[in-house]
């Protein structure tokens, strides 16, 4: 009996582990929770132990930083390797990516639920690329 209940409820936790919430949250809303949003020029990727992968970028439009980063300087960018997990996985060397993440130890840190919209610098939409740069995204409460 209890090895069912344990089954059951260990499935709905890996099942709900990448849930991004019942109801999708607005792009202002992914900018106001993130710790940073930019665009970054992805140089390299590796994974870095079991279960991550580390990006190398170079942060160029930068949108939402708290001191983070800054235009120019080569970020390390850390995802779960899987895309289960959330991961980012996707990136390709050579592309530009609009990216949104939070701190973490020794890199930021970026998954698939808090992206806005399409990642790639070029397939983004207008109006998040007018809402980026003209400062419409930073009404946060």
């Amino acid at each position: 009996m209890y090895r069912e209940y344990f089954l059951v409820s260990a499935f709905v936790v890996v099942s709900l582990a990448c849930a991004c919430g019942r109801v999708p949250p607005t792009d202002n809303q992914k900018f106001c929770d993130a710790d940073f949003v930019a665009t970054f020029k992805i140089w390299d990727k590796k994974n870095a132990d079991a279960g991550t992968i580390m990006y190398l970028g170079v942060a160029e439009q930068v949108f939402k930083t708290n001191g983070l980063i800054q235009s120019g300087s080569n970020i390390n960018i850390r995802t779960n390797s899987h895309v289960e997990g959330c991961g980012v996985t996707w990136l390709e060397t050579g592309k530009v990516y609009l990216l949104s993440g939070n701190r973490e130890v020794g890199a930021l840190g970026v998954s698939a639920c808090q992206q806005l919209s399409a990642t790639e610098w070029s397939e983004v939409p207008e109006d998040i690329k007018d809402a980026l740069k003209n400062g419409k995204y930073k009404h946060c409460q």
